[in-house]
C-alpha cells in the first residue's frame, strides 16, 4: 500500500495545531490571573472596615496598587483602604490596618489585603518548572 507524504504531512499538521491550541488555552487559563488585576479575586470595592485599629493614613497614593505595597511593606499590615478622587471626604488616601473590625461602606474606595497572587504590575514569567512540552 502506498501513502501518501502529503496527507499524512497534512495530518500531523492538523494533530500539532490542535496540540498547540490545547496548550495555548492551558497555558492561558494559568497565567490569565497574572496578566489582569481583578479587583472580585482579591479587592473589595465600595467597602472598608469599622476598627480603631488603623497603623497608618497617608496622602495622596495615586492608585490601590501602591496603597497595598505600602501596606506589603510593613510586617504588621493586614489590610488597605484607597479612596480615589472621587471619595468627597478624602481623596487618595491610603489607610493602613494592623487589625480590621466589621465591614461597612465606603464610596469611591478599594481595600483588600497587603498581597494578592498577581497583583503587582509585572508579567509572569517562563521558567524550567511552570514549563509545558509538547510530545
Amino acid at each position: 500500500a502506498v501513502v501518501s507524504t502529503q496527507s499524512t504531512w497534512e495530518s500531523y499538521l492538523g494533530l500539532a495545531t490542535r496540540m498547540s491550541a490545547l496548550v495555548a488555552l492551558t497555558l492561558l487559563s494559568i497565567l490569565a490571573p497574572c496578566a489582569r488585576a481583578d479587583l472580585s479575586s482579591c479587592f473589595t470595592e465600595n467597602s472598608t472596615w469599622v476598627s480603631s485599629g488603623i497603623m497608618d493614613t497617608l496622602q495622596p497614593v495615586a492608585d490601590y496598587n501602591q496603597c497595598q505595597q505600602l501596606c506589603s511593606d510593613l510586617s504588621n499590615c493586614s489590610a488597605f483602604t484607597w479612596t480615589s478622587e472621587e471619595n468627597t471626604h478624602a481623596q487618595l488616601f491610603c489607610f493602613l490596618f494592623g487589625e480590621t473590625g466589621p465591614r461597612t461602606t465606603c464610596e469611591h474606595c478599594i481595600s483588600g489585603p497587603p498581597s494578592c497572587t498577581c497583583s503587582t504590575e509585572s508579567a509572569c514569567s517562563a521558567q524550567e518548572g511552570n514549563l509545558i512540552d509538547v510530545v
